[in-house]
């Protein structure tokens, strides 16, 4: 055996989950035949699916004696799993979203090689709208900012305590809500000589939205990363908490 391919059903139509490394430097996928670039090791991720697609998965062996001699071993495959529906939804109250933050896997060199050779990271993840900024982010991204402007839409307000902050779309859907953002912001890991991380966001926002300041010093860290949204008025609805800084980084480089 070569490997395993993973053979799902979206929505009732058949395709593969992309193995993303073929035997060879170089090689390029077969659209025809995308198993023939399988999964090599015990571990695979799909995210080619979105939030409520049905899906279905099924583990087929790639058999043959060398690269150019490959086929589905489909008489080896599991059974389809039961059709499952992706949502972030946990139980009734309970939901989580993730980012992808993989900046040591293949497909994110390959992206960053198209777009050319000067290619740097840093500055695509801190572009609005770049698609490797997109993929990175993952769920997380998207989710944040539709909670922000859902609250924003209902006249809502919010209550934040975070860590670090410079991201420049979360910025903006907090600023948005202006004086309803009653927002404790923390300095970051700070280093001299101002032991501040944020101080520029910090001096932007001071008189834009409900500010306070939680400055720690010595072996201490303010890390805390948790919004309260409010209804109109004022009643908690719901909670946001985890291990994403609202950061460039912590939303596209760091896996959470």
């Amino acid at each position: 055996m070569s490997g395993l391919t993973v053979r799902r059903l979206v929505n009732g139509k058949e395709s593969y989950v992309p193995g993303g490394v073929g035997f060879v430097d170089g090689q390029k996928v077969d659209p025809a035949a995308p198993w023939k670039m399988p999964v090599q090791r015990f571990m695979w991720a799909d995210y080619g699916v979105h939030p409520g697609d049905i899906v279905q998965y099924s583990v087929v062996p790639v058999i043959g004696p060398d690269k150019d001699h490959l086929q589905l071993g489909t008489e080896q495959a599991s059974a389809l799993t039961a059709p499952i529906t992706v949502s972030g939804k946990r139980s009734p109250h309970v939901s989580a979203y993730f980012n992808k933050g993989i900046v040591a896997a293949r497909w994110v060199s390959e992206a960053l090689k198209q777009v050319g050779k000067d290619a740097k990271l840093a500055d695509l993840i801190k572009t609005p709208g770049n698609p490797l900024r997109n993929a990175l982010s993952g769920l997380l991204r998207p989710q944040l900012l539709a909670l922000l402007k859902e609250v924003k839409d209902n006249g809502g307000e919010i209550y934040a305590a975070l860590y670090e902050l410079n991201d420049p779309e979360l910025i903006p859907a907090l600023t948005a809500l202006g004086k309803k953002c009653h927002l404790l912001l923390a300095n970051g890991a700070f280093k001299p000589p101002d032991n501040d991380e944020n101080k520029k966001v910090r001096q932007d926002l001071a008189d834009r939205v409900d500010l306070s300041n939680r400055l720690a010093s010595g072996d201490h860290f303010a890390h805390n990363k948790f919004v309260v949204f409010c209804d109109a008025g004022g009643k908690p609805q719901r909670v946001l908490t985890g291990s994403t800084n609202w950061t460039m980084t912590g939303l596209c480089t760091a896996g959470k």
